[in-house]
């Protein structure tokens, strides 16, 4: 039996990564990915870091639990024959179920396992919009909606915004919270696009809340760590 070390292949480009992550993907130990679409890869590559990814099950599993399940499984079977490395997108200990997963399944199976610690697609975040997360910050799921029902009384980032379905559910979410002059950006992390103003006071467009939170969600590639965040000006 072997160990299972989590790392993160960071929010976007390979220098974000670690040099003991670089390293450990350089090891021995079998490397898995979560999934190998991730602008890392490309480096991995060209650092002839052997790998394989877990891809082919999002395109066999019906939800994202089974598709979880069976990377999970999978991890697990390869540390009963020695050392493995596994890395998700981000960081291993932001928004990453088959983390969860894994700690569960290899403390009840007695599977050692390290998490390493990683740059997270929040980082990002946080530089391109300027802001102190300490300042009353509360980042959620976009399908917590009774966390969603609170948006306007602090500031709140909405996390895996990963879909149009999604996108659009959250949209008349937050319709029934947020005035029509309440700023919204749109960010998306995965490739590091700047913010998009969804609803500003004395903008030039005379379009409500809905019409340009659509907007901004339709001009946005949503994948991978997309995100909104709600905030009544632009610091906080």
């Amino acid at each position: 039996m072997g160990t299972i070390t989590i790392v993160g292949l960071g929010p976007g480009a390979a220098g974000n990564l670690s040099l003991e992550t670089m390293d450990l993907l350089k090891s021995e130990a079998q490397v898995i990915l979560r999934t190998a679409v991730h602008p890392t890869v490309a480096e991995l590559e060209k650092q002839n870091v052997q790998f394989t990814s877990c891809d082919s099950f999002y395109e066999e599993g019906a939800n994202f639990e089974e598709v979880y399940g069976r990377v999970v499984a999978r991890v697990l079977a390869a540390a009963m024959e020695g050392d493995v490395v596994y890395a998700v997108p981000g960081s291993p200990l932001v928004a990453e179920r088959t983390v969860v997963m894994l700690r569960e399944q290899a403390k009840e199976y007695g599977v050692p396992l390290v998490i390493k610690p990683a740059m997270s697609f929040l980082d990002l975040a946080y530089v391109d919009l300027g802001i102190d997360p300490i300042a009353g910050l509360r980042i959620i799921d976009a399908q917590d909606f009774t966390a969603v029902a609170d948006a306007g009384n602090y500031p709140l980032m909405i996390t895996q915004v990963y879909s149009q379905l999604v996108a659009s559910d959250l949209k008349i979410a937050l319709m029934d919270s947020l005035d029509d002059d309440y700023e919204i950006s749109a960010i998306n992390v995965r490739c590091v696009i700047s913010l998009v103003l969804a609803a500003k006071k004395n903008s030039s467009l005379s379009s409500c809340l809905a019409e340009r939170l659509v907007r901004s969600i339709e001009n946005v590639p949503l994948a991978g760590n997309s995100l909104l965040v709600c905030h009544k000006c632009r610091h906080f």
